[in-house]
């Protein structure tokens, strides 16, 4: 029991070290995402797209990158019949900002429900559009080249 309660003294002195000198009353957020399972992103937050040196992330591996209040920005990379980034969270008013890149092929972007419809890009091409996620629900983008829809090339958006 003693050990217990020293112990407990011990962390709470520790605890009260660490605290920041000055009077900012700022609160002090972790950011440390490394514990998030691969493709895990919280709610709202922008996802990092590429590496430190400019390389696409592909399949589940985008990591969440620090949100600025009401805004979201994502890259979403279009190759033959896929999105690098099919699964897209954000809060209902956030103003969403989608580059879309081609990695091969031609393609495009679009999402209905808040008109959007990106310019067709191909080869190293790069396209920006913005929305404001006005409604919640769950919304599907596509390619509306050819028949890249029918052959998978769809993606979700989810508003909370």
């Amino acid at each position: 029991m003693k050990t217990t309660y020293t112990a407990l003294v011990l962390a709470l002195l520790l605890t009260a070290c660490a605290a920041p000198e000055n009077n900012d009353t700022a609160a002090i957020v972790d950011t440390n995402t490394s514990n998030m399972a691969s493709g895990t992103q919280l709610a709202g937050t922008p996802m990092q797209t590429e590496t430190e040196d400019g390389q696409p992330l592909v399949g589940g591996d985008a990591v969440a990158s620090e949100p600025t209040a009401g805004e979201a920005s994502f890259t979403v990379i279009g190759g033959n019949f896929y999105y690098d980034l099919d699964d897209i969270t954000v809060q209902e008013g956030d103003e969403v900002t989608i580059t879309f890149k081609a990695a091969e092929g031609t393609h495009d972007f679009v999402l209905d429900e808040f008109g959007v419809q990106s310019e067709t890009v191909s080869g190293d091409d790069e396209t920006t559009v913005t929305f404001t996620a006005d409604k919640k629900g769950t919304f599907e983008f596509y390619c509306s080249i050819g028949n890249h829809r029918a052959q998978g090339m769809v993606g979700t958006l989810t508003v909370e």
